[in-house]
């Protein structure tokens, strides 16, 4: 029997039962039966909230799984990767130290002619060390 249906089964019993709310007794055995019928119902809903987030999440694996392979290929029918469309310009960077977090990274000239901040904590950076 599915939570939702246990839930009005309990009511029902309850409202057969005719108890007398004045007996102190009885006033328990309403509670008790109120509140399993109220935590069924509340089951019921975390069930199709959950139901929900799986479908969610094989939607995202679907997504993730995706090839993202580059299916290009040149003359003699091989994939081309990514090494294959670079233009032959090379780029110099320099490795930059911030002085204050000690974060290592890479700038290229112009960046470093510029001036940039720190990636990781802000501080403002003038020039390589």
């Amino acid at each position: 029997m599915l939570f939702e249906d246990q839930a009005a089964y309990l009511q029902q019993l309850k409202t057969e039962a005719g108890l007398d709310l004045d007996d102190p007794r009885q006033r328990l055995l309403s509670e008790l039966t109120d509140t399993v019928s109220l935590l069924c119902h509340q089951i019921y809903s975390l069930g199709a909230v959950v139901d929900g987030l799986n479908e969610t999440l094989e939607e995202v694996q679907t997504l993730l799984s995706y090839d993202f392979e580059l299916e290009e290929t040149d003359e003699d029918g091989n994939i081309l990767g990514l090494d294959d469309y670079y233009d032959g310009k090379e780029i110099p960077l320099y490795e930059v130290k911030c002085p204050k977090c000690g974060d290592h990274f890479a700038v290229d000239e112009t960046t470093l002619q510029k001036g940039f901040s720190c990636p990781s904590c802000g501080e403002k950076l003038i020039q390589a060390e």
